[in-house]
């Protein structure tokens, strides 16, 4: 399906279920002006309400099963100060520029595409309130809309951009709205 087709699809689908029009006419658009990545998620999971809940599994005892997206050396752990001085929400992921990224949990893909200093930016809804956000993927393979399975190639590790930088994937996970390690094993 090609993305306009793709985009009528889930503009579509955004209408029934009662999204105002600018965010069924182009989410992407209409939430990218708002604040930081936990207003971003808000926004899209509030688009994206009926593709975003929760299967038939047990949500409190049992979370979406990860997959690290990349294979690499872990750079910035969860937790640890960035060059800013904040707390980092995510992991960052050293690896090899053209080294495949895939999906680490199966989902709806709610965002792909350029946002603020985060490069391109992948959101995939996992259900039972669990996001999954990937910056800096390179050759992308998915678009809005698009359902990915957990370990699905969704791109590659571009090239840095510059040459002091280093080759790298951003991975978050937030469990209703609030950053949890990606790494963590659930209970």
């Amino acid at each position: 399906m090609g993305r306009s087709a793709a985009w009528a699809v889930v503009g579509a689908l955004l209408l029934a279920a009662g999204t105002p029009t600018a965010i069924a006419q182009a989410p992407a658009s209409a939430c990218g002006a708002r604040g930081d990545v936990a207003d971003l998620i808000a926004c899209l999971k509030s688009a994206y309400e009926r593709t975003d809940a929760a299967g038939p599994q047990d949500c409190e005892r049992r979370p979406p099963a990860l997959v690290r997206p990349v294979e690499g050396r872990r750079v910035l752990r969860f937790g640890d100060r960035t060059i800013n001085g904040s707390r980092s929400d995510g992991t960052t992921i050293e690896s090899a520029r053209g080294t495949p990224v895939s999906a680490p949990a199966a989902g709806i893909v709610l965002f792909a595409g350029e946002w603020r200093s985060y490069g391109t930016l992948v959101i995939i809804g996992a259900g039972c309130g669990t996001h999954v956000v990937l910056a800096g993927v390179g050759a992308l393979t998915v678009a809005i809309g698009d359902q990915v399975e957990r370990g699905e190639r969704i791109g590659s590790v571009p090239a840095p951009p510059t040459p002091a930088d280093l080759p790298a994937i951003y991975f978050e996970v937030r469990r209703n709205g609030a950053p949890v390690d990606p790494v963590e094993k659930p209970q």
